[in-house]
Order: C-alpha cells, then sequence, then structure tokens
C-alpha cells in the first residue's frame, strides 16, 4: 500500500511538473517574436475572424506556432479582442501577444487627403478617384446624382 502512495505522489509531482513545462512553452511560443524583417502591411478584411486570421498569417509566414494562438482561444478567451476591419503595420520584434492587441486595436494604417480650397467639384471628384486607398462609390455617377445621393438634389455642387 505504501508503495502505491508513493507511486502516486511521483506520478502527481510528474504530471503537475510536466503541465507547468508545457504552460510556459506555450507562453513562450506566445512570446516569441513574429516573423518579419521589416515593417509589413496587414489587413484585417471585413468579417474575419480571429481564427481565420491567424491562419492567413501562418499562411503569410508571419506566425508559425498557430496550435498556441489556437490554444489561447481555448485558455484564455477573454483576451482575444473583437478584431477591427483595416490596415495594420506590423513591426520587426512584435511578440505574438503584440500582434494580437494590435489587431484588435483602433491603429489602423490611415492615408492622408487633401482637397486644396478653391478646387471645382470636378476636380474634387477626379482627386477622390484617384486616391489608392479610397473606396470609389460614385464612379459614372453625374454631379446631379452626386448631389442627390448627398440629400442635396437640385442643388449646384460648387461650394459644398
Amino acid at each position: 500500500m505504501l508503495r502505491l502512495v508513493k507511486f502516486l505522489a511521483v506520478l502527481v509531482i510528474v504530471a503537475g511538473v510536466a503541465a507547468f513545462a508545457g504552460y510556459r512553452y506555450w507562453e513562450s511560443r506566445l512570446e516569441a517574436p513574429i516573423a518579419v524583417e521589416e515593417e509589413t502591411l496587414y489587413e484585417v478584411p471585413r468579417g474575419a475572424g480571429f481564427n481565420r486570421a491567424v491562419a492567413d498569417l501562418a499562411e503569410r509566414g508571419v506566425i508559425e506556432d498557430v496550435w498556441a494562438f489556437r490554444l489561447l482561444t481555448r485558455l484564455e478567451p477573454e483576451t482575444i479582442p473583437r478584431l477591427r476591419t483595416g490596415e495594420y503595420m506590423l513591426e520587426p520584434g512584435m511578440s505574438g501577444r503584440d500582434l494580437i492587441e494590435l489587431l484588435g486595436s483602433d491603429r489602423v494604417v490611415t492615408y492622408p487627403l487633401t482637397i486644396p480650397e478653391g478646387w471645382t467639384f470636378r476636380q474634387m471628384r477626379a482627386h477622390l478617384d484617384a486616391a489608392p486607398k479610397l473606396e470609389n462609390r460614385t464612379e459614372g455617377l453625374s454631379d446631379e446624382e452626386v448631389m442627390a445621393l448627398l440629400d442635396r438634389e437640385g442643388r449646384f455642387p460648387e461650394g459644398w
């Protein structure tokens, strides 16, 4: 009987040490730097969930240990942010946890757009149409149709 108690005690100790070592290894994988050597633009597409983003980042070679991120959703679901659609700048030296925090933040990449004073409505529309990251929803519409969309139907577009 004493042998059985000693065996069970050793078994519990070994299991405890193994669980602790496994937990520390998992944490080290989340704290490891992501695989980017220079600033890299990453876009979270509309409607993407955490697992989809993790799979996409792994496919691009940014993260290696997909299992660690998936396990995070099971062990610490409260730390998984709701991803925000947009473009994010991934930086060298970021950890996996930093990456998760970034993708749930509002620190999206912004693009400046200046419309000089004195431009005509037509010049402004051409400038907006040429903006690389701006979604154009008025292409092919006349000035009158654009004004109608702005609830300014029948008004001359200059100055608005």
